[in-house]
C-alpha cells in the first residue's frame, strides 16, 4: 500500500524566517477566533515544513482543502500550489497565482479515477516559469512531470528540485511518529477556538 498525503506548498519569495512565517499564520488564526494551545487541548493542528524557497502545510488528503483555506487567508499574496499524493501512484498538482487563481492543473503519474480528460489542456507548463531554478528550462520541467516512477513521490522529488523545493515535504502522521529526522524539521502548531 502506498502513501496518501495532501500538502499546500507556499512560495516564500521574501525569504522570511521560519519564525516570521509561523507568526503570520498564528495572527491569522487569532483573527479567525483561534488561540494557540497544547496538543491535548487542540481542535486544529497544522504541520509546517520548510525547504528552499518553499514551505508546506502537510496532512492527510482529507485535510488538504481545509489547510488550503487557512493558508490562503494567512498568506494571501504568496504564490502556492497544492499536491495531493494518492496511494503513491500519482500526485495531482494545482498551481495558484498570488490572487488565488488556478494557473495550472496537472498530474505527475497516471491518475486512475477515470476522468483523465480534465488534464487534456494541461500541456502548457509555462505558469511554472517564475519558479524554475536557474538554468532549468520548461522542457526539463515537462520531462520531470512525464517521468514514470514506481512511487509518485519520487517523481515529485525530481519535479520539486527544478522549482527550488530542496526536499520532499510530503509526510503523514505515521511518518512523523516513526521518523526522528522528519520530526526535527517539522513544526506543529495547535489551536483551539477562543
Amino acid at each position: 500500500m502506498g502513501m496518501f498525503a495532501g500538502a499546500v506548498f507556499i512560495r516564500n519569495e521574501q525569504q522570511l524566517t521560519k519564525e516570521q512565517l509561523l507568526e503570520i499564520f498564528t495572527v491569522s488564526m487569532q483573527e479567525k477566533g483561534y488561540t494557540a494551545c497544547d496538543e491535548k487541548q487542540a481542535q486544529r493542528h497544522f504541520a509546517f515544513a520548510f525547504s528552499g524557497k518553499w514551505f508546506s502545510i502537510c496532512g492527510t488528503e482529507e485535510e488538504l482543502s481545509t489547510n488550503l483555506k487557512f493558508a490562503d487567508t494567512a498568506f494571501e499574496k504568496f504564490p502556492m500550489f497544492t499536491a495531493d499524493l494518492v496511494d503513491s501512484d500519482f500526485v495531482e498538482i494545482c498551481l495558484f497565482d498570488a490572487d488565488g487563481n488556478i494557473t495550472d492543473h496537472r498530474c505527475i503519474g497516471e491518475p486512475y479515477w477515470g476522468d483523465e480528460d480534465i488534464f487534456e489542456d494541461a500541456t502548457d507548463i509555462s505558469a511554472w516559469s517564475a519558479y524554475l531554478k536557474e538554468g532549468v528550462t520548461l522542457n526539463d520541467l515537462q520531462e520531470a512531470v512525464d517521468a514514470q516512477e514506481v512511487f509518485a513521490e519520487s517523481a515529485f522529488d525530481a519535479f520539486g528540485e527544478l522549482i527550488e523545493l530542496d526536499r520532499n515535504l510530503f509526510f503523514d502522521k505515521e511518518a512523523l511518529e516513526f521518523s526522528e529526522e522528519l520530526r526535527n524539521f517539522v513544526t506543529i502548531l495547535y489551536f483551539k477556538k477562543a
